[in-house]
């Protein structure tokens, strides 16, 4: 539904009778935004933005290849972080300590001031490496007889 204008109110755009002839040829009145420029900034628009996705790929890079990590260090597979570490397995790390421990015990018996003086020269052995897989199944061979 539609209302009439108020008397008081201005059209915006008038009839065609009232413009000069150009603007009547051209379609549009002369407050219209040329459709040059209008085209123009649109490309000037685009062309930034594949400037700038460009510069971002550029940039990107130029970052990945300044922090890849050397062929050395690539190359270490056993990198452990320091004492104290958390254990993915700690019942076969277990069977593994108390297994290496009934080794020991088992080749020569010592008094234990002796041993607890060993073990405070020579530390826990954490640093040792880990057994391999027979061993372990060794050691859990041994440990159920």
């Amino acid at each position: 539904m539609t209302r009439t204008l108020h008397e008081a109110t201005r059209v915006q755009r008038g009839d065609p009778a009232d413009l000069p002839g150009a603007e009547v040829e051209r379609g549009y009145e002369q407050g219209d935004a040329p459709p040059g420029k209008v085209v123009l900034g649109v490309a000037a628009f685009v062309a930034v933005m594949f400037v700038g996705m460009g510069a971002a790929g550029l940039l990107t890079k130029v970052w990945n290849d300044a922090h890849q990590p050397s062929a050395a260090a690539a190359t270490r597979e056993a990198r452990q972080p320091p004492p104290p570490r958390l254990l993915a397995e700690p019942e076969r790390e277990r069977y593994q300590i108390e297994g290496t421990a009934k080794r020991r015990l088992a080749t020569s018996a010592m008094p234990i001031d002796r041993a607890m003086e060993q073990i405070a020269r020579r530390g826990w052995g954490e640093d040792a490496a880990a057994s391999t897989t027979p061993d372990v199944a060794r050691d859990h061979r041994e440990a159920a007889q």
